[in-house]
């Protein structure tokens, strides 16, 4: 199932806790497919920003769910997140 994150960061931390092997799509910018342990999705804490007030997501636990996804609804093409997916 998908869930959508946009200005609720505490029900996007409470999904993040619920779900250790889920993917998550930050699609504020360029729309980019994470695992939910990837550190750069903290980042906007560290820069004193919301993590969904800017940052809006899309989550679930499965990965395929989330690379079909219309581009329309995303922004854009979606790519793979070079910290969380090195090979």
């Amino acid at each position: 199932m998908v869930e959508k994150f946009d200005k609720d960061d505490k029900g996007y931390l409470e999904w993040r806790k619920e779900h250790p092997n889920g993917y998550i799509v930050n699609y504020y910018w360029e729309p980019k497919l994470h695992r939910v342990n990837c550190g750069s999705l903290l980042n906007p804490i560290r820069k004193g920003l919301g993590l969904t007030n800017d940052y809006p997501k899309i989550c679930s636990n499965n990965r395929s769910e989330l690379e079909s996804l219309p581009q329309e609804q995303v922004g854009g093409e979606l790519t793979l997140c070079g910290l969380c997916f090195r090979s």
